[in-house]
């Protein structure tokens, strides 16, 4: 699995960007200012992704499953998107044996994320509370659950290194991590059931 994480903010939020399903997708889902913008510099950065790790793929395009969860059409490999205002990170990996996730958060969010922390889980805040939602919010996404399985959970988080346990919500998962000045980076993956 490889994972990349860019700072979009030289992108423009243009639909010219998309290939004509992907344009006729957006326009389908009626989305609007910002949340518009970042729909479009999401499939960029999935479709920058897969032309760098996969260079006869380079034409791919991007299309949304039900859950909203991206999928790469045409290319044999499983794809998870985050994004924390211009900063996006992508994950891929060949084939789809695997289920991954990945979460980036930026620390700007250090002080509201403890409130938020004690709502979704019986153990609140156990380390870097940035790093703790990051490994949350991927291991959601690769069990391709919402936030509302936090609620009442015991999810526990623990730091290991360049790791991150987290426990009770599912099966244990070992992801990875990645500190930045500006942000954080928690990647995972799993088999698929």
């Amino acid at each position: 699995m490889r994972v990349r994480a860019d700072d979009l903010s030289s992108v423009p939020g243009d639909s010219r960007l998309l290939r004509p399903a992907e344009r006729r997708e957006l326009c389908a889902l009626h989305l609007l200012g910002s949340r518009r913008e970042e729909w479009i510099r999401g499939r960029v950065a999935i479709r920058r992704a897969v032309a760098r790790w996969i260079p006869h793929a380079s034409r791919c395009r991007v299309h949304s499953e039900s859950s909203g969860a991206p999928l790469v059409v045409g290319v044999d490999c499983t794809v998870s998107l985050s994004h924390d205002g211009l900063w996006f990170a992508v994950a891929l990996a060949p084939g789809h044996a695997l289920r991954i996730g990945v979460d980036l958060c930026r620390r700007v969010h250090t002080d509201r994320l403890a409130p938020i922390l004690r709502r979704f889980t019986g153990r609140g805040v156990q380390l870097d509370p940035v790093v703790q939602w990051a490994a949350l919010e991927c291991v959601l996404k690769m069990r391709r659950w919402g936030i509302m399985a936090l609620i009442g959970s015991d999810a526990r988080v623990r730091r290991d290194g360049r790791r991150v346990l987290v426990h009770g919500i599912g099966p244990d998962a070992s992801l990875h991590v990645i500190d930045r000045p500006e942000f954080v980076v928690v990647w995972g993956s799993e088999g698929q059931p």
